[in-house]
């Protein structure tokens, strides 16, 4: 009997990109990355919230699937 291992990325423990926030001075929690369609042409962009920031992660993603694959397997830094 072969025992099989859970991926890290669907362990309940996997604090993956999709699962990252930070929380504002009012105490409030966002969602760290977030989706956005890319202004220069066709595609989705992530984007880095954090303190407002909104500087890219990852440009260039071809689809709404792909993105959210990405953010669901890409562990948080």
């Amino acid at each position: 009997m072969t025992i099989k291992m859970i991926p890290p990325e669907d362990r309940p423990d996997f604090r993956s990109m999709a699962k990252a926030t930070w929380r504002d001075v009012n105490g409030k929690e966002n969602q760290r990355y977030v989706i956005q369609p890319m202004h220069t042409g066709p595609g989705f962009k992530i984007i880095d919230t954090d303190n407002n920031a909104n500087s890219p992660v990852r440009e260039h993603l071809e689809t709404m699937e792909s993105a959210q694959e990405f953010l669901r397997g890409t562990p948080a830094p």
